[in-house]
């Protein structure tokens, strides 16, 4: 039978005061379900909001070493006056692996990023903000919009009413863009995600 690394046994948080420096649950090579940092403020002013993104999944960020992606999140989350980050995707696969996995490995660990997610939620005492971040591939494998609504469910539970948003324009496609395509002049805009996750399934 088939087993996979659950976040909880790959988890690891670093501490300063009452708040996390940086978090993380991945294996360095195949699985990441979460990474999260704090960030270097601009000046003395942020946002009270726990920024949570979300991906597609995880490409070769780990504890110890950026990716682009990861790089221009936390530049974004820089910008726009975060305290910190926290990144989730869609699934928990890494990137290279997406496409070979056994699909039931594959439906296992999207079950597993799902109690990853709720996880993190719980972490959060205050209010979050939720940026879209997953562009176009999420087209790629049909699977991949049942994770978002059952992530979105999650969301809402745990949290309410919680605001979520996008940066840059939608694409050609109409999904939010990756954090590695956008311009550090592109601009944070509201993402309804009831209504793409609607429309996603028509």
């Amino acid at each position: 039978m088939n087993s996979i690394k659950t976040f909880n046994k790959l988890f690891d948080m670093r501490i300063k005061g009452n708040c996390f420096k940086k978090i993380y649950s991945g294996d360095d090579e195949k699985v990441r379900y979460f990474l999260g940092e704090e960030v270097d403020s601009i000046d003395d002013s942020f946002v009270d909001d726990q920024l949570i993104v979300i991906g597609l999944n995880p490409s070769s960020a780990t504890f110890n070493k950026s990716d682009q992606t990861i790089s221009k999140v936390k530049e974004f989350s820089r910008i726009l006056k975060f305290k910190s980050f926290i990144m989730l995707n869609l699934t928990p696969i890494r990137k290279e692996l997406s496409n070979s996995i056994d699909d039931e490995l594959y439906k296992k660990y999207n079950e597993e990023n799902l109690k990853a997610f709720k996880y993190v939620l719980n972490l959060i005492s205050g209010k979050v903000s939720i940026w879209a971040a997953w562009g176009d591939d999420i087209k790629h494998r049909k699977d991949l919009i049942e994770c978002l609504s059952k992530i979105y469910y999650i969301i809402s539970k745990e949290k309410g009413d919680v605001k979520w948003f996008r940066v840059g324009k939608m694409t050609d496609d109409d999904n939010p863009r990756n954090p590695s395509r956008l311009s550090y002049n592109d601009k944070k805009d509201d993402f309804n995600i009831k209504k793409y996750i609607d429309n996603f399934k028509k």
